[in-house]
């Protein structure tokens, strides 16, 4: 008897899509993040400069993102999070309020 886990995989080809659920642009995305940090940031009352700092990205970089012109890894977006004490979830249901 083969115990070893089954991959389930879903054929997206027969799904149905609707004009209203179109997907947001990059840039949409970019800028609903960039709110997003900003937020959290502000709330927080931290320059870019002190978040930048805490999240050991460099000050530039930092301004870069808040003005959607960057899109970061995961690893930065963990970075951010710890940097301002919240957690992905949090920062993701913000990005999410933002983008809709």
């Amino acid at each position: 008897m083969d115990n070893s886990p089954q991959l389930h995989t879903t054929n997206v080809s027969n799904v149905p899509t609707s004009p209203a659920l179109s997907a947001p642009s990059a840039i949409a995305r970019r800028q609903a993040f960039a709110q997003a940090i900003r937020y959290f940031r502000h709330e927080r009352g931290l320059s870019q400069e002190a978040l930048a700092h805490a999240a050991e990205i460099d000050r530039s970089y930092m301004g870069r993102i808040e003005r959607a012109e960057r899109s970061i890894s995961l690893d930065k977006i963990g970075a951010l999070c710890d940097a301002l004490h919240i957690s992905e979830l949090e920062l993701f249901q913000q990005y999410t309020l933002n983008l809709h």
